[in-house]
């Protein structure tokens, strides 16, 4: 069943849901191509500053055209390429740590 399209009110190169994910340090450059390439639009890292806690902290962030964007991007993980991102990134001395992840949708109001 395909994923109903995303709707109006979206900015020119500015997705509708985006991906978050909490990093205490990261090999952002190769995760931001991987994602890109794989459909993602505007991959970037942020440092949190003011965020209690979570003050400097990285958050890997990307935005997805729609739902099935997001859906076949999940799938890339899986690939082969993405198989291997995640063993290079989650291995015995991983360069990273996942601290929390949220999917976001953009609603028009």
């Amino acid at each position: 069943m395909p994923l109903p399209p995303s709707g109006g009110g979206r900015e020119n190169g500015r997705g509708c849901g985006g991906d978050v994910h909490f990093f205490m340090t990261g090999v952002a450059a190769e995760v931001c191509e991987f994602v890109e390439a794989n459909g993602a639009l505007n991959a970037r890292l942020l440092q949190l500053t003011y965020a209690g806690m979570a003050s400097g902290m990285t958050a890997l962030t990307w935005e997805v055209e729609n739902m099935q964007a997001q859906a076949n991007l999940g799938s890339a993980w899986f690939s082969d390429a993405g198989l291997a991102l995640q063993a290079r990134t989650n291995g015995a001395n991983p360069a990273s740590m996942p601290i929390s992840s949220a999917l976001y949708n953009r609603i028009p109001l």
